[in-house]
């Protein structure tokens, strides 16, 4: 079974919470993928995981319903 570890945020305050999870937390070896939008500076997770631009035609928490649209192909659990 082929996994990936998904982050979905946007904004410079979150942005940091996922560099600090990945740094400080117990993670799987898995690959990593951020949702986020255009906006969002990613250069501080730049060699940590592969970030995903998305265009979210929701605003706010409701863009959380449009994750599944643009997850990565070719795997099996997130």
């Amino acid at each position: 079974m082929k996994r990936a570890i998904i982050f979905l945020c946007w904004g410079e305050r979150y942005i940091n919470e996922v560099h600090e999870c990945i740094h400080y937390g117990a993670m799987p070896d898995l690959p990593k993928f951020l949702i986020t939008d255009w906006k969002s500076d990613t250069t501080i997770l730049e060699n940590d995981l592969t970030v995903i631009r998305a265009d979210f035609s929701l605003t706010g928490l409701m863009r959380k319903m449009e994750m599944f649209i643009f997850l990565p192909d070719g795997f099996d659990s997130y």
